[in-house]
């Protein structure tokens, strides 16, 4: 994938500068699927980037777009995946959690510490430490 993914240190990607480079989110997202897929896969990724908000997460319904292209989904689920891949890191989750799981990952940061922080943010968000 590409540079601009949140290297650890890093405040966040900017998703606005895809605007000031001439392409939004999504064109840069379908500029990427046409590389990485085919056939019927770069349909489903098609579907998929439409319900990307500019925030890069994912919004819509797995089941809902595996219904609607008649495929099984599964196969909807292994697009997302790959999307999941694309650059800037953390594109298409559905979740701070997810986010923050794609991006440590691909900063080579996603180890047993970070998954258990990972997966224990919500008592982290309310002050639930552990003594």
């Amino acid at each position: 994938t590409g540079g601009s993914g949140g290297a650890a240190g890093d405040e966040g990607v900017d998703f606005d500068s895809f605007a000031g480079g001439g392409l939004s989110l999504h064109e840069h997202l379908r500029q990427q699927a046409g590389e990485a897929l085919a056939g019927s896969d770069l349909l489903v990724a098609d579907q998929i980037i439409a319900e990307i908000e500019e925030t890069g997460y994912f919004t819509g319904s797995l089941l809902d777009i595996a219904q609607r292209l008649g495929v099984p989904l599964t196969r909807v689920e292994a697009v997302l995946d790959r999307i999941h891949s694309f650059d800037p890191a953390g594109v298409g989750a559905r979740s701070l959690a997810e986010c923050l799981a794609l991006q440590a990952r691909d900063a080579d940061r996603y180890d047993p510490a970070m998954a258990r922080l990972i997966d224990n943010l919500d008592y982290l968000a309310k002050g639930n430490f552990v003594a």
